[in-house]
This record gives C-alpha cells, structure tokens and sequence, in this order.
C-alpha cells in the first residue's frame, strides 16, 4: 500500500508489489539506445559479470529489481501499459516470442557475512563464507524459477536438472528434484549458522567448497521445469557486496573468474573511498571477463538524469491518492509571481534602486538608458542591471592590479554583449537572488540539478516539496492554492538541506572534521560569490582540485585526510572527478560539493569553478577547523582557478 505521498517510497526492495515498482521507479534511461553513446545495460551483460557502483540511492537496487522475474512477467502480461519497457527487452532478447525468457536471482549480501571473518581465520574463513552463500544462492535460484514459472513451492518437485557438475557430484544426486535441492539447502544453511553460533570447527558442515560453485548447476540449458527447458539466460544479481570484509570481496572476485559459468553475475556496491572499486580478479580481462558501470558517471555523461527524474516525479504525483494532478511539474510554480509575491517584488524594487544609484557613479546617462531600453519587466531590468554591475565590478577589481587611476566604463558594445550572454544573465540572477534573500531554488531543473545524479537525494527534495502539495488539502483553512510558490520552494529546499547538515553529527563519529572539511570548501566559494565579479563558470567556486601527484603524495603521508575524504565520497558529500588541465594535459583530482551543501551554503547548483590548490592549501581545506581555515584563507594570495 502506498503512503499518502508516494515520493516517500524511497527503497525498491520496501514495495510490495511488482505494479506499484513500476509505476514509482523509472528504468527506461538504463535500457535506451542510441548511435551516440554507449548503452548502460547491453545484451552481451547478460553473458558477463559486471561491477556496478553508485552512491547510497543512486540506483542499483532498482536496477536490479526491474529484472526480477516477477516484475519482467507483469510487463509481459501488462504488454500495453509497460508498451516502452517491453521494447526494450525485445530489443535486450530478454522478452522473446511475447515470453520473458531472462532467468534472474537476486542475492542481498547484507545479511552478516562479514562476521565470518570475525570467527574465523586463514582457509576456514573462506570455507565458511562460501559454504553459507552457496546454499543460499540456491535457495534463492530455486525460488526465482518457481517466481519464473508462476508456481508455488509444492512445484519445487518439477524442478530438475541435466547434469550435475562433476565437483557436485559428492553432494547433490542426479535423481534429485528441486524439492530435495531446497530441503537439503534449508538443512545445510541451519547446521551452518549454529557453527557459527557455537564457534564450531566447521566439521559438520558437508558442503565445502572455497569458490562459488553452485551457479553451475543453473546455467540456462541445464535447468528443467515439468520437464522442459524455459530460459536462454540466466543472471545472478548480487547486491550490497560493500557489507562483505575485503578479504570476502577479494575471495568472490576470484572464484567468478575460476568458474566461468554460462551465466550472467551482476555485483552491485557503493562507492566507497579515494579509489575506484576494486573489481579485477587474478585471471580476469576488462571486456573479455567483466565490464563495469557506474551510474553517476552514465547520468552525467549521458544527461539522463533530468528526464528520468521527471519521470520518477510524474508517476509518483500522479499515483497519489488523495489529490488528482497532470504531471509533478504541474504542482511547482517555475517563476517566481512578482504580483501575487508581495514580499519578494518589494525586495526586487529595493535591489533595482541599489543598482540603478550604483551604475549612476560609472555609466553616462545615455548608457544607462541603453540599458533600461531592452527589458520589459521590472525582474529583466533588473538583472540587466545586476549584468552590468558584474562588468564593471571586474574592471574595478583588475584596475587594483594596475597603476590606472582613472576608472574605464564597459564599452556600449560591451554592455550590449553581455545583454545575449544567457549565462552571465543567468550569473547575474543568482548574485540578485542572494544579496537580496529572493527565491532561487526553486523549479523542476534546480531540483533534479539538487538531486546530483541519485534517485533517494531527488525523492527527498521532490518529497518535501509535494508534501507541501498535498497539505493544500488538510489544512483547517482551505487553501485555493494548486501550485507551490517559488518561494515556498525555496524555503524548502533550504530547510532540508538544513536537516541533511544536522544529521551529518548523526552519522559520523569524526562528524567535527567532516563538516569542517564541507565548510571550508563551501567558505572559498562563499568569498568569490561575495566578490561578484562572475569570474568562474556558475559565478563561483563549489570545488576545490589539486595536481595528482601531489595528492598521492598526501594522502600517502596523511592517513586522516584520506579518511575523511573516503568517508566524503562514500556518503556523496563529495565527488570525485579526475580531470586533464592545461597545454600539457596535467592530470588533476577535483573534488565538488554535493548540490544540497551548495544549497545549504547558498551557493550556485550548476557546476561551478573549482579552486586550484597548492599542496599547503589543501591540507588546510582539510585538517583546519572551520574558523582556522577562515583565518588562514584570508591571508592567502596563492592558487589558479578554473
């Protein structure tokens, strides 16, 4: 059952059916296909073991979930309502003749594996691990074919196989149905949880292997219901493999490449610290073995995430019960109503005189009057204006680099230029918004631009602000509202940002160094906002970098800040970009705020400049408290930008 506002169904594995998945998530941007970009999901994957990565709600529990047997057969059943998804699984060969013929098992490795290690050391760690996770994949494998096959567990008898692997052999009998499999499994995990328990030598366990040797027995053309074959592919899905200790990671890697079973293995993990997941084991070839996918790096590249995000907004506004609406947008106003906003339109009239008595001390009269001559409206004269003043305050800050007294105005053909430059208008309108405590995030793009390429960050924004919405509703005094104002928005948005800051103190225990960290990032864009000169692309920094080498050479030296920063990563705050700079293509690592910490800072949400670091400033950035780095930073003259 769906809550009253539907955008609170964050988790695919929480809902409860395969209807409800599919009308709250959107997986359509992972199946398309194009001539200009590499698809996400492609058919040789099915065949492959791929690596998948994302922060926390970045996708991967959806992704795999849209390939659940259940959910694949609602879709064929339901051809005409899931029309876009079924073509693309025609196109996948998953959906073949009107059948789903896509055999798939999901495996959660959230479940205490990592206490093995705990127990356990050298071999008989690895005889534990795999000894537990091999009963369980067939547990689970037998569950899907019954899910596959529209079949209760008094079907498990209709399950065969072929042959039985010659390492299996000692274990599992040709004669065996699937009942006999899954009784022997529930048994074999039973005796070895209270080994576990008892901290026993592991001798009663008969199932010892130390790699993952049961997917044999399930690939495609081995397997029979009622005695006929029904699938051309079969994929195990492995989720939350960062819960494993490295050791299991490493042992799992490794026996997929010591297998090299006829099917598809898909792992799915968090990104976690300065370095790219580990997913090479000793044999494996990138392409030949395994590919990977990481879903920030796809949105990003692709410019999917908007269009999915509006998706994800539609079905879930429209799925909720208690109001009827067209579309998510259609709730959120995109301008700000200058006549109906009383407030802000007297703020916006005081920001207009501010900047007319300003530019009355640089730009003749008949310059002036150029400029009021190509706005209509109080805000486009405004910004105008606001455009103007960004003009001559870089003039009056490159004259304190030279020896001119006598200040030189903008050109007409200058001020004329920059009237077209949609960006510096754009600049213009977040400076004018800021100084003047306006609305600014407000809007369909700023709220997909806030989600920074994750599902659970976009449905937490999006959530609060259609909560709104539907409080048009229940309020005692009736509201005649059908929109949530700019302003409304804005001061939402801010006010979960606020929240997502104070809940950091929650989640860390070194919470002091990572907001100090945030903070200090955030005060060097804070100090270029304030200049206001536009000097960098998004009108100021929401990002520092610094050269490769000498960011090795740091972290190499300071185990602190590789934590913090690991931990930055790994909870999204930060993202990590590896970037080429200059003639000589030096390789330099950025690192940018999360979207919301630039909303909490009031800083700009498209992607700003970044503030090029000496190995000194960075250490500061990320080892000085936040009114150290403050004193520290105001004596600082070094660094490039970009």
């Amino acid at each position: 059952m769906l809550p009253k506002n539907p955008f609170n169904s964050l988790y695919s594995e929480m809902i409860d059916t395969n209807q409800t998945f599919l009308s709250l998530f959107d997986e359509s941007h992972i199946l398309k296909r194009n001539d200009e970009e590499e698809p996400f999901i492609t058919e040789e994957m099915f065949s492959k073991t791929v690596f998948f990565s994302s922060a926390l709600g970045g996708g991967k529990s959806s992704t795999f979930h849209f390939f659940l047997p259940g959910v694949l057969e609602t879709i064929v059943q339901s051809k005409e309502e899931y029309l876009d998804y079924y073509a693309l699984l025609e196109q996948l060969d998953v959906i073949v003749g009107g059948e789903n013929r896509l055999l798939s098992v999901y495996i959660s490795l959230a479940r205490n594996y990592e206490v093995i290690d705990d127990i356990y050391e050298n071999g008989k760690r690895t005889q534990a691990f795999f000894a537990l996770l091999n009963v369980r994949v067939l547990k689970e494998a037998l569950k899907s074919i019954l899910v596959f096959n529209r079949a209760n567990n008094e079907a498990l008898s209709l399950i065969s196989f072929v042959e039985i692997p010659e390492e299996l052999t000692g274990v599992f009998h040709r004669e065996w149905t699937g009942k006999d499999y899954y009784e022997w499994a529930c048994r074999e995990e039973n005796l070895i949880c209270e080994e576990l328990n008892n901290l026993g030598d592991l001798k009663a366990i008969h199932f010892i292997h130390n790699y993952l040797s049961v997917v044999q027995l399930f690939e495609a053309n081995n397997i029979k219901y009622d005695g006929k074959a029904f699938a051309d592919k079969v994929l195990f899905m492995f989720d939350d493999i960062h819960r494993l200790t490295q050791h299991q990671k490493k042992v799992l890697r490794e026996s997929l490449f010591v297998v090299r079973a006829r099917v598809g293995v898909w792992l799915a993990q968090r990104t976690y610290g300065l370095e790219d997941a580990e997913v090479l084991g000793l044999d494996g070839t990138y392409g030949r073995d395994y590919l990977t996918r990481r879903f920030e790096d796809y949105y990003q590249r692709a410019s999917k995430a908007e269009k999915s995000f509006q998706k994800i907004a539609d079905r879930r506004a429209k799925a909720a019960q208690d109001i009827t609406v067209a579309s998510f947008q259609s709730c959120i106003a995109e301008d700000i109503d200058w006549e109906q906003d009383k407030e802000s339109r007297t703020k916006l009239e005081k920001a207009y005189a501010v900047l007319d008595q300003f530019l009355n001390l640089y730009l003749l009269p008949d310059e002036i009057a150029l400029l009021k001559s190509q706005s209509s409206t109080l805000i486009d004269l405004t910004i105008t204006l606001r455009t103007a003043k960004i003009f001559i305050d870089r003039k009056l800050n490159r004259q304190q680099f030279t020896l001119d007294t006598v200040f030189l105005a903008p050109s007409r053909e200058e001020l004329i230029k920059s009237l077209d430059d949609k960006s510096l208008r754009a600049i213009a309108f977040y400076y004018l918004c800021i100084e003047n405590d306006l609305p600014f995030y407000f809007g369909m793009q700023k709220l997909c631009s806030l989600a920074f390429n994750n599902v659970y960050q976009f449905l937490s924004f999006a959530g609060a602000v259609f909560e709104r919405r539907l409080s048009y509703r229940y309020r005692a005094k009736k509201s005649s509202a059908v929109v949530v104002s700019a302003s409304e928005q804005d001061n939402i948005i801010r006010g979960v940002a606020k929240k997502k800051w104070e809940e950091l103190s929650l989640i860390f225990t070194n919470a002091e160094g990572v907001q100090s960290l945030l903070k200090n990032i955030a005060s060097i864009g804070m100090v270029t906002r304030d200049v206001g000169a536009a000097s960098y692309s998004g009108g100021t920094y929401t990002g520092i970098g610094i050269k490769e080498d000498l960011f090795r050479e740091l972290i190499r030296e300071n185990s602190e800040i590789r934590t913090t920063l690991s931990q930055c990563i790994s909870n999204n705050l930060l993202r990590k970009q590896d970037i080429k700079q200059g003639s000589k293509d030096e390789n330099v690592v950025v690192f940018y705020l999360n979207r919301w910490i630039c909303a909490f800072f009031k800083l700009p949400i498209a992607y700003g400049g970044w503030k090029s670091c000496s190995k000194e400033l960075f250490t500061h950035i990320c080892s000085d408290s936040d009114k150290e780095f403050i004193e520290y930073y105001s004596n600082y003259s070094g660094g490039e930008s970009e």
